[in-house]
């Protein structure tokens, strides 16, 4: 449960092993899991779309960080499916309503908010933004730049209990998963209204569940069977004009080699502290970065290109995880205030 006390952050932080304390949280949260989660949105918002707004570094996409970026993004998506099938508790319809209260006030509440934000801003057209804010976009793209990716991610918690129970049996989870992509896959081929990636990426977050309902996969699954794996996926992104979905493997085994080899050196990890503030904020640095920019952009922004990367990576990007902090934080408190306690309960994000 979280406390409005804010001391409790600086008490229990610097006590942290395999697990740590982080804002004024009393439960424990993997350490691991927010590191991956800081790396992930530093990449994203600290480099991806830092270079939207300088033409100081043309070179920024290349084959290189055009893999790199799937992999975040899976990232992302593993870990959601990860969390959030830790979380549900499909024996009960009470249990599902008040997992569905929590992911949606976790996340819709500020999405709705940054939505009008970007409208405001004109980061986006009204027509993409209404439709990405209403989850249409998913079905019948095109969505909002961005803000896409939140979109998906709710449809996909919409999905998890249904995917908990199937997972109990994993011979029949990955039937149920493979005949829901190739259902996708084939309706999308006919009918071209799905956003396509809704399919690419239901595998990895259905990887993230599986992994969530056993536990044991973690520590059994073996790494060096997992990098040839990955190996293979990353040759096969090389071939000349290859499908988007031959970049699947990818999007799967890279993201699972990092999630498995990070839970399991957690210890190794542990002296960078900092990269857990980013992992917390990392929802409000996702939803807020580009507007973020784009104001301090206005307000001002050096000729230089050499200084327009200093201005956006050591003036801009600090100041845009500082704030989201803060609204992560806020934005908690003020769920603990006006919701029920059978809601709120073990709200940690």
């Amino acid at each position: 449960m979280i406390q409005p006390n804010v001391d409790i952050f600086h008490q229990n932080f610097s006590k942290t092993q395999n697990r740590y304390m982080i804002g004024v949280n009393l439960e424990t949260r993997s350490f691991a899991i927010d590191f991956l989660k800081g790396i992930s949105i530093l990449y994203i918002a600290g480099y991806w779309h830092l270079f939207n707004y300088t033409k100081a570094f043309p070179l920024y996409q290349n084959v290189v960080t055009d893999r790199l970026l799937m992999v975040v993004l899976g990232l992302f998506v593993l870990i959601s499916g990860y969390l959030t099938g830790t979380r549900v508790n499909t024996s009960s319809k009470n249990g599902l309503v008040v997992f569905y209260a929590k992911r949606l006030l976790r996340i819709y509440p500020p999405f709705i908010f940054f939505s009008i934000i970007f409208y405001m801003l004109n980061i986006g057209s009204g027509k993409k933004l209404f439709k990405t804010a209403t989850l249409i976009s998913m079905v019948f793209p095109p969505a909002a730049n961005t803000l896409w990716f939140v979109a998906m991610i709710i449809i996909f918690y919409l999905m998890t209990p249904l995917l908990i129970n199937m997972s109990k049996n994993m011979a029949k989870y990955f039937l149920f998963c493979v005949l829901l992509f190739g259902s996708a896959f084939i309706f999308n081929h006919f009918f071209n209204i799905l956003n396509v990636r809704l399919i690419l990426f239901f595998p990895i977050f259905a990887v993230g569940v599986l992994l969530a309902s056993h536990q044991e996969l973690k520590d059994n699954l073996r790494l060096s069977v997992v990098t040839l794996f990955l190996i293979a996926s990353i040759m096969v992104t090389f071939i000349d004009n290859v499908s988007m979905f031959l970049w699947l493997p990818l999007m799967v085994f890279a993201p699972l080699l990092c999630f498995l080899i990070l839970l399991r050196k957690e210890k190794m990890i542990e002296r960078f502290k900092i990269m857990g503030h980013i992992g917390y904020s990392s929802f409000f640095v996702y939803l807020s970065h580009r507007p973020i920019y784009a104001m301090l952009k206005k307000l001002y922004f050096p000729q230089s290109e050499i200084l327009q990367i200093f201005y956006l990576a050591v003036i801009c990007l600090p100041l845009i995880i500082a704030i989201s902090w803060f609204l992560q934080k806020w934005y908690n408190n003020i769920i603990l205030f006006f919701t029920p306690k059978s809601v709120t309960t073990g709200f940690q994000k």
